[in-house]
């Protein structure tokens, strides 16, 4: 899989050459890269975006967590039970 941003500074993701990329917005591109910088930890990236997003951490790992399920159902990530805080997530290969 391969990951990037467009020219926009949006989240593109895509699994294969040749199919359709993923294009994310703003939020998308948030949870991606405090995902990236937290490895994986759905606890300590729902931290970081109750910060940037001025919310509750609750509500941040909420949003997190629907999005997640949304990016493991277009199969683009996949669920890590072991990760700590919370088993999210593993970029697919």
């Amino acid at each position: 899989m391969t990951v990037g941003l467009d020219g926009q500074g949006r989240l593109v993701l895509s699994r294969a050459e040749g199919t359709r990329p993923y294009r994310g917005n703003t939020n998308d591109t948030v949870m991606w890269i405090a995902l990236r910088q937290c490895d994986g930890d759905s606890a300590a990236a729902a931290r970081t975006l109750a910060g940037v997003w001025e919310v509750d951490e609750a509500n941040a790992l909420a949003d997190l967590e629907l999005w997640v399920g949304e990016m493991c159902a277009r199969g683009l990530l996949e669920e890590d039970d072991a990760t700590p805080g919370g088993g999210i997530p593993r970029q697919r290969r």
